[in-house]
């Protein structure tokens, strides 16, 4: 039991014929009960669609043991809107249980919509348990930079009136995602025609992708090559078109390259709280005659 007692006395006296009486002040003091908890992950940021391990420490500081401790995870939960809570974490297991250092086994949570309940029958006086377990961060986590998922672990037992806190809250990796896309058109192309090669460059992450540079060797090499960047016709590249150097390069090889894909951009459905993500996208076009 944990809470604070407060206390205030009564003086009863006689002045004179007059009975009378004066209140003290009001005293309070922190009433520490059995449980300490603490929570506490892994890893220093968090990636969307990647597993964090969390450990909750829990300590029996009285002598008594303690019957039906009862250890809930709310999953990092959180109001979008009123009457809508979205949770951006899953369980995904598994968790280990460890008494005074010593591995006890595994434990299967009871697992609810909003959060994650483990039961432990009994903990004696003076130990300490150690719980380790793995969450994934799904799709209703916010990636976007300053964003933050603040985890709640509460803890009762049997005979324990007040229920025993601890929270850790985990801010979004800062990370580049940067993903290219090849497509040649026409298929198939005939001899002497021309090709077209397409480079679809998306970067799914939160921080800017620069001095971005593209290598691609040709084969067979074509002639009259051209290119645009986004539309717009672009002489920023190099090639040769000869076997002992078939290799084009955007920018030019000599050139270091002032190309940016900049951060995806982040929106959260108000209704159901799903988070989209719109890559920051450039497309490089090169044709030639094959």
């Amino acid at each position: 039991m944990a809470g604070i007692i407060t206390n205030k006395a009564i003086v009863n006296f006689k002045a004179g014929a007059d009975s009378q009486s004066v209140e003290s002040n009001t005293a309070t003091t922190s009433l520490q009960g059995p449980i300490e908890i603490v929570k506490k992950s892994l890893e220093t940021s968090y990636h969307a669609g990647e597993n964090l391990t969390y450990t909750v420490i829990v300590k029996n500081t009285g002598t008594s043991a303690l019957t039906n401790l009862m250890i809930t995870d709310d999953l990092g939960t959180y109001t979008l809107a009123p009457g809508t809570d979205v949770t951006p974490l899953t369980y995904v297991g598994p968790a280990s249980e460890y008494v005074n250092h010593v591995y006890i086994g595994q434990l299967v949570p009871t697992i609810n919509a909003d959060n994650i309940v483990f039961t432990i029958t009994n903990l004696a006086g003076g130990s300490t348990l150690l719980l380790n377990y793995k969450v994934l961060v799904n799709e209703y986590a916010l990636p976007a930079p300053g964003s933050t998922i603040k985890n709640t672990v509460h803890a009762t037992a049997d005979g324990q009136a007040s229920v025993i806190s601890a929270d850790h809250t985990i801010p979004a990796a800062t990370y580049t995602d940067l993903r290219i896309t090849k497509s040649m058109e026409p298929d198939p192309v005939l001899d002497g025609a021309t090709l077209t090669y397409r480079f679809l460059l998306e970067n799914y992450g939160n921080q800017d992708a620069t001095e971005v540079s593209l290598v691609d060797t040709f084969n067979p090499l074509p002639t009259t090559v051209a290119a645009t960047m986004d539309g717009i016709p672009t002489t920023d590249f190099d090639f040769t078109g000869t076997p002992e150097a078939n290799e084009f390069h955007f920018p030019k090889s000599t050139v270091t390259s002032t190309t940016t894909v900049p951060a995806a951009r982040f929106s959260q459905d108000p209704a159901t709280g799903v988070i989209t993500v719109t890559p920051g996208s450039h497309v490089l076009v090169v044709t030639g005659i094959i």
